[in-house]
């Protein structure tokens, strides 16, 4: 048989005796828990602690050692097998006799381990051992000679919460019912694809600059593909010859008056040679000097979505959002964005100058054209204003919309790297607001991240709330020539 000497922490700290799992201290052995007048006195003592767990677990505590006192030695039974567990008050004398010097008895676990000693020695038979989570009095046990037991973690009891604790959850719960009352912001940012991300990435493909070699060689290919015209044509020759008419004409006229071929004159020949032609062969030297920067423009640009939404149960009063960027990040002004969403053509060199040809003209031609501007006009606002006597009125502003969102600064038309919108009130439990941003990368190779940061508040919000997304940058090189011999193609 087993005899376990109780520490007073286990009625206080462990659950109910009857609950425990005896067999991870004693196997199947029969076990006889003892209790000292030791653990009675301080039992005796807790109970009258007032309302906190200790102190009702020794009101539980002491109202079951009632039932031990009579009949004296009187047991109570607490499991009946696997294994028997059982438990009694215990009388011993625990007077100095052999006990070791080290022990000072009016130390409630020196007392409890004196009597321990001394029933050991009065029970041979019987396994003994004190049963705690106090590593003094296991100290003390073990330089007395005494075997221990330590209370499984299992048994424990869930910690106590301090007062402070519960002061501490009182004031959470105001707080969470005054926030019911107030708007809950939440941000979110979305790539092009619409799709929620917590990182922007961004691949810039690079295009080196065309050397003076490759500028001649594509020069030399404009002006093969695109020559000079030296040859203008006459009246049987010139193909490229048209019949003018006014708009006004009917298919008869020239049955009326004659035709006369009017070849190009000298001025306009002259005009195409030594002016326009040399002027292309600038705009398309100038063009491949800035293909690379062209090229690489697309990728050095990125759309993302950032929308705001508020969750809560009272609208956002006066509320400010402010989006900004690090690492030398800028936005693309939204007039800039809108223009760069139409699709593009691909890319092609200026197109060559038009050659001057002749034409055939009608008599009536030569005597109406000076006077075809006047069919077709219409009269301007400002005649129509001065014919009336009456100013034209000019358009009233729009009334600002109180649920609406601004530009809090003046709306830029340049890149920036800090926007700025506000609203009066921004409604809970409605569409969220999005704000499509464009970012620029800089030219500067060096960069390789930034960051977004966004902010926002409002006069009923307890503080601000802030988003920041990492921006990571990396350069993919490729072949500026082949590119700019695609631009040559008709």
């Amino acid at each position: 048989m087993h005899a376990l000497f109780l520490d007073t922490n286990v009625f206080l700290q462990c659950k109910d005796l009857s609950e425990l799992e005896w067999s991870d201290i004693a196997g199947g052995e029969e076990l006889l828990l003892l209790v000292t007048e030791a653990v009675l006195s301080e039992i005796d003592n807790l109970k009258r602690a007032g309302s906190s767990r200790r102190a009702r677990r020794a009101r539980r505590a002491n109202s079951s050692f009632r039932n031990l006192i009579s009949p004296p030695g009187g047991e109570m039974i607490l499991r009946e097998s696997s294994p028997r567990v059982a438990m009694s008050i215990v009388h011993t004398d625990a007077g100095r006799g052999e006990l070791p010097n080290v022990l000072d008895l009016s130390r409630p676990d020196h007392e409890i381990i004196a009597q321990a000693i001394m029933y050991r020695d009065s029970h041979p038979e019987t396994v003994v051992a004190l049963l705690t989570d106090d590593t003094n009095a296991m100290c003390m046990a073990s330089m007395c000679g005494l075997d221990y037991r330590v209370i499984p973690d299992g048994w424990q009891l869930e910690p106590e919460p301090d007062p402070r604790d519960k002061e501490v959850a009182v004031l959470k719960e105001r707080v969470r019912l005054l926030e019911r009352t107030l708007p809950e912001i939440q941000l979110k940012v979305c790539n092009r694809d619409h799709n929620p991300i917590d990182v922007i990435e961004i691949t810039v493909e690079d295009y080196r600059e065309l050397g003076p070699p490759e500028m001649a060689e594509l020069m030399a290919e404009a002006r093969e593909r695109y020559p000079i015209v030296v040859d203008f044509g006459n009246e049987a020759s010139e193909k490229g010859a048209v019949v003018r008419k006014l708009p006004h004409e009917a298919g008869f006229t020239r049955a009326i008056f004659g035709q006369v071929f009017e070849p190009p004159s000298e001025s306009d020949i002259k005009e195409y040679q030594e002016k326009a032609y040399p002027e292309w062969l600038s705009r398309v030297q100038e063009f491949f000097r800035r293909l690379p920067s062209v090229l690489e423009h697309p990728s050095r640009t990125t759309g993302l979505s950032i929308s705001l939404s508020n969750l809560g149960t009272a609208p956002a009063e006066h509320l400010v959002v402010e989006f900004s960027l690090t690492g030398a990040f800028q936005f693309m002004p939204p007039s800039m964005a809108a223009k760069g969403q139409k699709e593009k053509e691909p890319h092609r060199i200026p197109s060559p100058p038009s050659v001057p040809r002749g034409c055939w003209l009608t008599d009536r031609d030569r005597i109406l054209s000076p006077f075809a501007g006047l069919w077709g006009a219409r009269p301007t606002p400002a005649a129509l204003s001065a014919l009336s006597g009456f100013p034209l009125v000019p358009p009233l502003p729009p009334r600002r919309d109180r649920h609406a969102f601004y530009w809090k600064s003046p709306r830029l038309e340049i890149p920036c790297d800090t926007w700025s919108f506000e609203c009066d009130e921004f409604r809970h439990r409605v569409m969220p607001e999005t704000f499509d941003a464009v970012i620029i990368v800089p030219d500067d190779k060096n960069v390789t991240h930034g960051a977004l940061k966004c902010s926002v508040s409002a006069r009923n919000l307890p503080e601000p709330v802030l988003l920041t997304l990492p921006i990571r940058l990396k350069h993919v090189e490729n072949e500026t020539m082949a590119e700019a011999r695609r631009c040559l193609l008709p």
